[in-house]
């Protein structure tokens, strides 16, 4: 299911709606490696999300918390597992939809230069990919509120 994996920089943060804001926050690209799944909504007609709180240093506070959300549009497919009462992954990545002909059947519609995959680098619980439309994201500064 999952493919080599590209560590997004910068320039990869910034091509996503809300990404520039995220790394202001941070004061560098953010980083999900232990992040924790906290909230999976899909949607079959309308905007589906995923948040995962993570954390970070900069030059002024020790830790940095955040809570992200990822606002994807238009699935077209999916494939998760693993879910568990803690989902922690290694990282996110997303990256143009790349040409799957094992997946196309259960395409929904003929894909479009613009959709994308976001990769959910497994370490314990969720994990998969999704293809979709097109994905933003916002966050909220600080711990979810379960934490």
């Amino acid at each position: 299911m999952f493919t080599t994996m590209k560590r997004m920089d910068e320039d990869d943060w910034r091509a996503i709606p809300g990404g520039d804001a995220l790394i202001a926050y941070f004061g560098h690209s953010p980083m999900f490696h232990d992040g924790e799944i906290t909230q999976v909504v899909l949607n079959r007609l309308s905007t589906s999300t995923i948040s995962v709180h993570i954390w970070g240093v900069d030059d002024v506070d020790p830790v940095k918390h955040a809570v992200v959300t990822l606002s994807i549009n238009d699935i077209i497919d999916l494939e998760l597992e693993n879910f568990s009462p803690q989902n922690v992954i290694g990282d996110v990545i997303i990256r143009p939809l790349l040409e799957r002909e094992d997946r196309r059947s259960h395409y929904p519609r003929n894909r479009k230069e613009s959709d994308i995959e976001i990769e959910l680098i497994p370490i314990y619980g969720l994990n998969g990919i999704l293809r979709a439309g097109s994905v933003s994201l916002t966050f909220v500064p600080g711990k979810p509120g379960d934490a």
